[in-house]
């Protein structure tokens, strides 16, 4: 079960950290 959470928590971090980077060179152009 911690597993599970853990992999969740990952994988929300991941997607934040791709649409930050997304913003980012949206701003930057």
């Amino acid at each position: 079960m911690a597993k599970i959470l853990f992999a969740k928590l990952v994988n929300n971090d991941y997607l934040y950290r791709c649409k930050a980077l997304k913003v980012n060179q949206y701003e930057e152009e």
